[in-house]
């Protein structure tokens, strides 16, 4: 009985994730080779959960209320530039953008955003995406080594870090569009391998700049990433010229329902539409900022000379709003959106119920 006792007691440190079997682990990790791979069943099953690692409705909206179009650009190209110069995977640096993305969503903070908050909780939310996703997890040292205005200290971080995953109900396991981009290119069958890492690497690309696009988070991860492996395909005349991509592609679109086809065509065009305004202004992004950010000292913006020493940040500041991922998961429940159990969502209302006595 004591394996059964440690298997309960590993699963309840998890946070809705799935355990892999044996043979799953081994094939996830290129040891078992099929000649096909159909993730048909993951792709839905990551098609109804994604809902919970999206932002709040409005999201882009609120970004442009409070001003932080122009903070969010600069700490997603800081994101981007630090995968490069730690190494890190892409997997870390869209997970990390996600996380600062749902943060600010959540956050019910009344005061004006400065730009130092913005830099604390990137810093924090690389740090914890690393953590989830990186074998050897740089240091908060190393981290905060380049394009940084401000330097914190350890102590600061690992408190805005518990900050970050309490606001977040420690979901860090989060659906990306780069996730589900892998998804969708491991079940299109390719003439051979290497052509699908060429297209790994091209989506990838891709998606950065749909990263730094704040407009895009209007659309969920599934669709951003369909949109992304679609233009590819097209860049490289798989589209429509190659009946095996062509049958991939439409199995995979049956199981993106109307709304999501919809959503997908346009998404489709507006990245279009976004890398013609580049070519024609010079490389420029859709926000009208110039990319990749400059590389500002470190010393050459202080908050009363002394926020890049750590002192005087006051994390009070970081308020968010509990109970939104409860609060999602009835709604998305109630409108048979995702297949939640009715326990769930029992115990979710009851907790609702509970915090408005």
């Amino acid at each position: 009985m004591k394996p059964h006792r440690n298997l309960d007691s590993m699963e309840n440190l998890l946070c809705d994730e799935s355990w892999l079997s044996p043979s799953q682990a081994l094939e996830s990790c290129g040891i078992f080779h099929h000649s096909s791979c159909d993730n048909t069943e993951a792709i839905s099953v990551d098609l109804e959960r994604e809902l919970s690692y999206t932002p709040r409705d409005k999201y882009v909206e609120l970004l442009v209320s409070r001003d932080l179009t122009h903070a969010r650009h600069r700490a997603v190209q800081w994101l981007v530039e630090s995968r490069i110069r730690l190494n890190l995977s892409f997997g870390t640096v869209f997970s990390a953008a996600n996380c600062l993305d749902r943060f600010i969503s959540v956050s019910s903070c009344n005061q004006e955003w400065k730009y130092w908050m913005v830099e604390l909780l990137s810093v924090a939310c690389l740090s914890t995406a690393s953590k989830f996703n990186e074998v050897s997890c740089p240091t908060l040292q190393e981290i905060q080594m380049e394009g940084l205005d401000h330097n914190f200290r350890n102590g600061t971080i690992l408190q805005m870090e518990m900050i970050l995953l309490n606001a977040l109900e420690w979901h860090v396991g989060t659906i990306t569009a780069h996730s589900f981009s892998l998804m969708i290119i491991s079940d299109i069958e390719f003439s051979n391998h290497f052509l699908g890492d060429e297209i790994k690497t091209r989506v990838a690309g891709h998606l950065l700049e749909d990263l730094s696009d704040f407009k895009m988070q209007e659309y969920p991860p599934s669709v951003v990433g369909l949109s992304a492996v679609w233009n590819v395909l097209e860049e490289l005349s798989l589209l429509p010229y190659s009946p095996s991509v062509v049958e991939s592609l439409e199995r995979i679109m049956n199981l993106f329902g109307e709304e999501r086809k919809e959503k997908v065509t346009k998404c489709i065009t507006k990245v279009k539409s976004r890398q013609m305004e580049q070519s024609l202004s010079g490389n420029r992004t859709a926000s009208g900022l110039e990319s990749p950010v400059t590389v500002l000292p470190r010393d050459q913006k202080n908050i009363d000379g002394a926020i890049s020493d750590g002192l005087f940040v006051d994390l009070s500041m970081f308020q968010y709003e509990s109970g939104w991922k409860k609060k999602r998961d009835r709604e998305c429940y109630e409108s048979g959106t995702c297949p939640i159990e009715k326990k769930r969502s029992d115990e979710a209302l009851s907790t609702l119920g509970e915090s408005t006595c």
